[in-house]
């Protein structure tokens, strides 16, 4: 009986220590998990600002497209005044070519009316 006895206190005694271990692993294992649900939240939070910084983001893309779009048909539109203003001035600058030559042959021909005039005296 005394074996018995024996033999229940050191289950007994194994047993506490088990549930000693046991108490302890499951402590920690609520620790743990209350750190990992701490680091969870965080991610969530982050992960919430991110969102929202990168809907902020998206939206000024919109923007900055929509202006750009706008801006490159202004380019375009002053690009091609500008190569219609150089055709006009190439015209103006042909038109000036002819008169300044028409001048040059009026200028001859009065001078040479001045000359014949000048020999007639």
């Amino acid at each position: 009986m005394v074996a018995h006895e024996d033999n229940l206190t050191t289950r007994s005694n194994e047993a506490a220590k088990k549930l000693s271990s046991t108490r302890s692993a499951l402590t920690k294992a609520k620790t743990n998990g209350a750190t990992v649900a701490a680091q969870i939240s965080v991610a969530k939070e982050l992960l919430k600002e991110f969102e929202e910084k990168l809907e902020k983001g998206d939206k000024e893309i919109d923007c900055l497209q929509a202006e750009c779009d706008k801006l490159e048909k202004t380019c375009d539109a002053v690009r091609a005044e500008h190569r219609n203003f150089a055709k006009q001035l190439e015209g103006k600058n042909k038109i000036n070519e002819h008169i300044n030559g028409r001048c040059g042959e009026a200028m001859a021909g009065i001078e040479q009316t001045k000359s014949m005039l000048y020999s007639l005296h």
